[in-house]
């Protein structure tokens, strides 16, 4: 073997070493890829059921916090140890957060009515303003100066405050992390910021609406016990003995309704009512029509009519002195009220 010979053999052997590590290199890359993708999966089926438990417990009709509380602990579990998470919530005129859930009883009671403006700092800046705040490290941040007490009480460094909109884009709270040591989000954890605050506007949403819903029953239920009383009590006055209350269609002086003590002092029945048969002018002696028209007048211009006396017709052809007076009921009806006086006009 001559020298060339020898030289090329020695090249091969020293390059294969070089194109054994590279490929070595390479099958590591490719499975470090893999366990990558597989823990990044992992981490979003964990999100996703984080997600899935907050949203099952919407639609059962649990309270804002215990819907809210599964966002809190899928967050504590992906950003590890030394990581705290919770939900504010603005009040109705938009002035001041309250604390929903995440944090402990004492902290939420020093934060409750926190404000929200340009000149607050984390949640109820990020509220004001729409944006996130990121607090990388709170003794470092000048708007922190006169809350950093409360950071040390409760041992934390990183705060980051995420805004929760509707869908009509209005801020009505925000999500917040709070971590033990400075730190600044990744793009996963802000991803997983992204996904926490979706959730939490859908299921505020939901709660504000079946908040609305049961007041506005409850409302109802109200208003309907208050009516039934107001209607029980009207019926109690208007079957007083011996006081008739009669409603008629002002244009065509039509009676369309009477009570009890009316039919009883006259001797008309209840069919005559429901069948329309019976008239102011057909119950009115013709002496009495012309004062009755003026008094129609009286009604136009004031609005009432009354007291006044005249005979009326009874079902069986007599007649009997009443006293009348009544209202316009602004429906295209009249009522009028009336008393038996043909004992007294009788001198009896």
């Amino acid at each position: 073997m001559d020298d060339g010979d020898h030289d090329a053999g020695t090249s091969d052997e020293l390059s294969r070493p070089n194109e054994e590590a590279d490929s070595e290199r390479a099958a590591s890359d490719v499975t470090g890829d893999a366990v990558r993708s597989r823990e990044a999966l992992r981490d979003r089926q964990s999100w996703f059921e984080g997600q899935r438990r907050a949203l099952d417990a919407a639609l059962n009709g649990e309270s804002l916090a215990s819907s809210l509380r599964p966002l809190v602990e899928t967050t504590i579990t992906q950003m590890g140890n030394g990581t705290r998470a919770a939900f504010y919530l603005a009040s109705d005129d938009g002035t001041v957060l309250h604390h929903v859930v995440g944090m402990p009883d004492d902290y939420a009671r020093a934060i409750d009515g926190f404000k929200i403006g340009p000149e607050s700092l984390a949640c109820g800046l990020a509220t004001h303003t729409g944006k996130a705040v990121l607090t990388t490290d709170v003794m470092d941040e000048p708007r922190w100066k006169s809350w950093r007490w409360m950071a040390q009480q409760f041992n934390y460094r990183g705060c980051w405050s995420f805004p929760v909109h509707t869908s009509i884009g209005t801020f009505i709270g925000t999500y917040a992390v709070y971590s033990e040591r400075p730190r600044t989000p990744t793009s996963v954890e802000l991803e997983l910021a992204s996904l926490m605050t979706h959730t939490a506007s859908i299921i505020v949403a939901r709660h504000t609406e079946a908040t609305a819903r049961r007041h506005a029953e409850s409302a109802l239920r109200t208003s309907n016990r208050q009516i039934s009383k107001l209607v029980e009590r009207l019926e109690q006055l208007i079957n007083v003995p011996g006081i008739g209350v009669l409603t008629f269609d002002t244009a065509s002086g039509i009676l369309i309704d009477a009570n009890d003590a009316f039919l009883r002092m006259t001797g008309y029945t209840r069919s005559h009512v429901r069948n329309l048969g019976l008239t102011w002018r057909g119950m009115t002696p013709d002496e009495y029509i012309a004062d009755s028209e003026r008094r129609l007048v009286q009604l136009e211009k004031t609005g009432s009519i009354g007291p006044y006396e005249k005979e009326y017709f009874l079902a069986d052809g007599n007649r009997a002195w009443m006293l009348f007076a009544g209202a316009r009921t602004g429906e295209g009806t009249v009522v009028e009220y009336c008393v038996d006086i043909t004992r007294l006009k009788n001198g009896s």
